[in-house]
């Protein structure tokens, strides 16, 4: 870190001076602006104050000298715009009729792309301070606004902003805290710049030269830039009173679920053990009647190590049965449900009937967050009792479009594992998981396939016992797929695989040993009803025998049984279950059709400990320090990372396929607007006319294939689906 010297500001004060700085950049390459507005939302709010900066002088004004001519020029000009987080200060800015023209350079994505673990330090305050050794005061600290009194409600920005510029000490305040933020944003440019451009990225195997990640950013994050701010500007017309229908029949299925709750409670017995019915948002009663009457072993505790009744919690108890967690976890669902979407969307409407999310690309796997609503946590329809997505409707005169990308995790991994299997299934249209299918459990893939169609054409409800349990099996080896893209562990996907069977054949069932838990085939040495669990003690426990555990708070104590005698218990007839030994057995079975991609897998393990990072498709890097940790977690969780780059490689392929989209000239000409991402899916809307239909077929072709033809080519042809309709949830 090197201490920089700061320049006094430059203020504008007058038409004279406003010509001068519009000459003093005339020329120039690059200039930071920034701005200090009257709130923080986008479409609302507008600037009070900005300032601008070369790195050399700084410069500020008043925002009335945004309009004049000279200023406003400059602005408008070619020069490229450096600002933190400069898409929300373009907004701000055309709210007063100023459109920033040129290239954009964002310091918080530059700082993304030096280190991306830097997480929650890339703002300009923290940057300033890392590498420039600038302090700089806090929003809070210049213009403190007053809280709200019996007389007056508490004060917004603007009128803590109004209030210190009325006085003289204020104002000389104001003039310096703005004055900085463009001054110390061009620092940490400069700074971050200098050490993009001294980080090579590989040479490929397609022969292009060693680059930079500043060359990348140009590239591919300067163009992607403009493609966020265009989807937030248009927004997403919302149907209000589609949300306000369902917001009532949410309040209903909640009171109709404590009902249910309540009703059981009674039948159980423990109601008489509180004094009103419980509260089912109340964490102190819920421990009550999981840990105190149930008898749940708690496994997670709060800060204030009592056990814990959070989301996760209820859903590990409700995966194992429990009738109570499982009305629990719907009452919660949909509580969440209401409040941030069926309510929360409505809190976050704008004048003109439209959301506007904020799409930020500064998550480790590079992957767009969303808030201001979160889109992308939305369920599909399949999966949503309220149909949230038919609120989100097109303009006036236009139709809803989304396309989606096919399995673009496994497409990638097949490109870069080069395994024949997967390349041949994708660029043949074959069905990759009942290929799977075929392999792993048995099946004739010709069965598989009938079985398939059988299921599109008259659901599942029309298969016989055998057509059900193959598509159970493809959905079965579909998250063994998801498991090792993600890198879940052999419990959770035991836990989602006996769900899975278990919905294939209700009758199905399996032994269990009541100590051990144990799970074995019901038909064991064909004498299931005499088999028993041979143990040494009582409770085998980290492969050491015990005959007594005393459960403590996040730990376990035992001793050692000093006998050893042996003691034998009978199986239990326990449902359908998968244990952990056998989804692991499936997953290698998995891994052995597809050798090569297991091959890839199992090389990402050996990259990251020896170099500690992985790459992008498009070079950028996945530091992954922790791999060195000697804690055991730390490292594996660093390995599994370093097998999840795959997700890295879809945040690239989306980016730029995005930029290809919403920048072709055929749709641009024919109306077509890019309106938001949800993980592969693309959401647009386009002028509902006899173009309608090729501008839906002219993104699906840029989808798969825009990529491969303007940034690399690749071993498989990408595959992406996709409808029109009234409404975002029509477009199945």
């Amino acid at each position: 870190m090197s201490w920089i010297k700061i320049p006094p500001v430059r203020w504008i004060d007058s038409n004279d001076d406003a010509e001068y700085v519009a000459k003093y950049f005339k020329g120039k390459k690059y200039m930071t602006y920034d701005t200090e507005t009257t709130g923080l939302n986008k479409l609302k709010d507008y600037p009070l104050i900005f300032s601008m900066s070369d790195g050399v002088e700084r410069f500020g004004g008043l925002a009335g000298y945004l309009q004049h001519s000279a200023i406003k020029e400059l602005l408008e000009s070619n020069i490229t715009k450096v600002g933190s987080n400069i898409n929300i200060d373009r907004h701000w800015s055309e709210n007063v009729g100023i459109f920033l023209g040129g290239e954009f350079v964002d310091t918080v994505i530059t700082d993304w792309l030096i280190d991306e673990n830097r997480e929650g330090r890339h703002g300009l305050k923290d940057c300033a301070y890392d590498y420039c050794g600038i302090i700089m005061r806090d929003f809070q600290d210049v213009f403190p606004m007053k809280r709200a009194t019996k007389n007056s409600p508490a004060e917004t920005p603007k009128d803590a902003i109004e209030r210190e510029l009325a006085s003289p000490e204020g104002f000389e305040k104001a003039k310096q805290y703005a004055g900085l933020d463009a001054f110390a944003n061009y620092k940490v440019f400069e700074k971050h710049k200098e050490i993009l451009e001294k980080t090579v990225i590989f040479v490929d195997e397609y022969g292009r030269p060693a680059r930079n990640l500043w060359d990348h950013y140009v590239d591919f994050e300067m163009p992607l830039i403009k493609v966020l701010y265009n989807m937030e500007r248009r927004g997403i017309r919302i149907s209000t009173g589609y949300l306000r229908q369902m917001s009532i029949v949410a309040g209903k299925r909640l009171v109709e679920l404590e009902t249910q709750f309540h009703r059981l409670m009674a039948e159980k017995g423990y109601d008489k053990f509180f004094s009103s019915p419980i509260n089912l948002n109340s964490s102190a009663q819920l421990r009550k009647l999981f840990y105190d009457l149930i008898g749940k072993v708690p496994f997670k505790f709060t800060k204030k190590d009592d056990p814990s009744t959070d989301s996760e919690v209820i859903e590990k108890f409700s995966e194992e049965g429990d009738e109570f967690a499982q009305l629990l976890s719907s009452y919660k669902d949909v509580v969440k449900t209401k409040t941030a979407f069926l309510d929360g969307i409505q809190e976050e409407l704008c004048n003109d009937g439209k959301i506007h999310p904020s799409f930020k690309k500064v998550t480790v796997s590079g992957r767009l967050s969303c808030t201001n609503p979160n889109i992308q946590q939305m369920k599909r329809m399949s999966e949503d009792e309220f149909k949230i997505r038919q609120a989100f409707v097109a303009d006036p005169g236009y139709i809803m479009g989304a396309v989606d990308f096919s399995q673009l995790e496994l497409f990638i991994l097949a490109h870069v594992s080069g395994d024949e299997v997967m390349i041949d299934a994708f660029n043949n249209d074959k069905d990759l998981h009942l290929i799977a299918v075929h392999h792993i459990f048995g099946y004739d893939y010709d069965t598989c396939v009938a079985a398939k169609k059988k299921e599109k054409k008259v659901g599942l409800s029309g298969l016989s016992v055998d057509e059900l349990l193959i598509i159970v099996l493809r959905t079965a080896v579909k998250r063994i797929w998801y498991g090792l893209n993600y890198g879940i562990g052999d419990e959770k996907l035991a836990l989602n695989l006996t769900a899975d069977f278990r919905k294939a054949d209700k009758n199905g069932r399996n032994l269990q040993c009541p100590y051990c838990k144990t799970v074995y085939p019901l038909d064991y040495k064909n004498t299931y009803d005499k088999v028993e669990c041979v143990h040494v003690g009582k409770f085998p426990v980290d492969d050491k025998y015990v005959d007594s555990i005393v459960i403590r708070r996040r730990r376990l104590e035992y001793k050692q049984s000093e006998d050893r005698d042996e003691e034998s218990f009978p199986l239990e007839v326990i449902l359908r279950t998968v244990s952990e030994k056998e989804a692991a057995g499936y997953r290698e079975k998995l891994l052995g059709v597809f050798k090569k991609a297991s091959q890839w897998l199992n090389n990402q393990v050996k990259i990251v400990n020896t170099e500690k990072k992985v790459q992008s498709i498009l070079g950028r890097f996945r530091r992954l320090n922790s791999v060195d940790s000697t804690y055991r977690g730390d490292k594996s969780r660093a390995e599994r990372q370093g097998k999840n780059v795959i997700q890295n490689h879809a945040a690239d392929i989306v980016g730029q396929v995005m930029v290809l989209v919403d920048n072709d000239e055929e749709l641009k000409k024919k109306g077509f607007q890019l309106l938001g991402q949800i993980h592969d899916e693309l959401l647009f809307q386009t002028p509902e006319d006899e173009n309608a239909q090729s501008n839906l077929k002219r993104c699906i072709e840029i989808m798969e294939k825009g990529f491969s033809e303007t940034v690399m080519p690749l071993k498989v042809n990408l595959k992406a689906e996709g409808t029109l309709g009234l409404s975002w949830g029509d477009c199945k």
